[in-house]
């Protein structure tokens, strides 16, 4: 599944993917802060993420600005 969406000022946790469930994010303008395991990532312009979305995880837009970003979620086949 593919997803472009905006996100503004604002803290969206989720909860965990079936197993083996990946997300890559990309980030086109903004910071994007991705919580996962206790760490902090942050996706600024240009910037992208991959990572097991199997497991509880929350995406940030801590900035004064809109995110803009692309996110697909590959599900185990």
């Amino acid at each position: 599944r593919s997803v472009k969406t905006q996100i503004q000022a604002s803290h969206k946790p989720a909860e965990p993917h079936p197993a083996g469930t990946q997300e890559f994010i990309t980030v086109f303008s903004g910071t994007l802060t991705v919580l996962l395991n206790g760490q902090r990532w942050a996706v600024g312009d240009g910037d992208s993420i991959r990572f097991k979305a199997d497991r509880k995880h929350a995406y940030a837009n801590e900035g004064n600005t809109l995110c803009r970003l692309s996110m697909v979620i590959c599900y185990p086949s």
